[in-house]
This record gives structure tokens, sequence and C-alpha cells, in this order.
């Protein structure tokens, strides 16, 4: 049963990529961005692919940035 879909604080992430190694379906990957001025890669959802809400990227991530959003029904 899908428990929500990822979020993630980019703000507290720091690019590490542990969520896209443990990530099983591979729905996660680093991608470069603008959202600071060094262009680091961010892990961002691949937009073809469902966040099935797994939690075991939540669970890896060591700086606890990112979380499971409940779906609206």
């Amino acid at each position: 049963m899908n428990k929500g879909i990822v979020t993630i604080d980019y703000q507290e992430c720091m690019s590490c990529g542990v969520c896209v190694q443990v990530c099983p379906w591979s729905y996660l990957e680093l991608s470069k961005t603008d959202l600071d001025a060094q262009h680091k890669p961010y892990p961002v959802l691949l937009p073809d692919h469902a966040c099935n809400g797994c939690d075991l990227c939540v669970i890896a991530c060591p700086v606890d940035c990112m979380a499971l959003r409940a779906l609206s029904a």
C-alpha cells in the first residue's frame, strides 16, 4: 500500500546521494539544479516514475531532509 510520496527539503539536503542509492525502483536521481550558487546535484523524482511511498529513502537520509507527504483521496 502506498504511504505517500517523498518530499525533499533542499535547504537541508547535503547532496550525498544516499536516497538515490537505496531506492530499489530507481525513482530518484541526482540532478544539477539552480537551487544554490554551486549548482550542486540534488535528488529529484524522475517525472516518468511515481514514488510508491516505500519510505526507504526517508529512513536512509542522514540529515532527515526527506519526508512522505500523504496522498490526497
